[in-house]
């Protein structure tokens, strides 16, 4: 039997109104399934998502093996 996989995404998590010379800046990063399940990660690690833009960035991530990522949602802000 063939295994069928979930289409993983990139996203990126940004705060339209926080911005620099008209460029919002990303402050988070997931790879998830859906929208949906990137509020639920942010959610679970206390992360206020309200007011910010959540886009996809890049569909049917994989690493080089063809495997896809854990999911997760991380700080993209570099310090």
């Amino acid at each position: 039997l063939q295994k069928i996989m979930r289409q993983q995404n990139s996203y990126v998590i940004y705060d339209e109104k926080n911005n620099y010379n008209g460029q919002s800046y990303i402050e988070y990063m997931a790879f998830a399934y859906s929208e949906n399940q990137v509020r639920e990660m942010a959610e679970e690690q206390g992360i206020d998502l309200t007011g910010y833009t959540i886009e996809i960035d890049k569909t049917n991530i994989h690493d080089e093996m063809g495997r896809q990522y854990p999911c997760k949602i991380f700080s993209a802000v570099v310090e």
